[in-house]
């Protein structure tokens, strides 16, 4: 508490109107990743399973860095920016395993996004045919679930500060 009467005091005094996260600061995240709409991301063109595609997105991971996962996204913004930039069809950080038709991240990033239903998803999804349980984006911009272990995808890392979900 003390803590925030200290940020908010410090901010009222210069005049700064952003606060730093002490929570979630930002990441040291390797150079080969690219900043966009505030994040830093890295498009593997590789095509993998979605548990593959996580696996080769932690094993970039460098004691000191940040946290590297596949891409949660937090919101449209992020979203159009990141399909925008990378323009690919890929794997996005985000399963209905627990929920079908619930996309959860994969990360402890608190974010409502996607959509339950609606735009940006591909008229008919989440539809949950079978094991379809994991989330991608395709060359449109517009998402589906796909099988996780049977579909092969691009993938998009991201580098951020969120603890994977146990």
């Amino acid at each position: 508490m003390a803590r925030l009467a200290l940020v908010a005091l410090l901010a009222t005094l210069t005049g700064c109107d952003q606060v730093f996260d002490f929570e979630n600061p930002a990441p040291t995240c390797p150079p080969t990743f690219m900043p966009i709409a505030g994040g830093s991301y890295l498009r593997n063109p590789n095509r993998l399973t979605w548990p593959d595609a996580e696996a080769a997105c932690e094993a970039l991971h460098n004691p000191g860095e940040g946290q590297i996962h596949l891409a949660v996204l937090s919101n449209e913004a992020e979203f159009t920016a990141i399909h925008a930039s990378l323009g690919l069809e890929c794997w996005l950080g985000h399963t209905d395993n627990e929920t079908d038709s619930l996309f959860r991240p994969i990360t402890k990033e608190p974010t409502p996004w996607p959509p339950s239903t609606a735009p940006p998803w591909l008229s008919g999804q989440p539809n949950n045919i079978g094991t379809q349980h994991c989330l991608w984006i395709d060359e449109t911009g517009q998402l589906d679930n796909k099988d996780c272990m049977l579909d092969h995808y691009a993938s998009v890392c991201e580098c951020d500060s969120f603890a994977p979900v146990p």
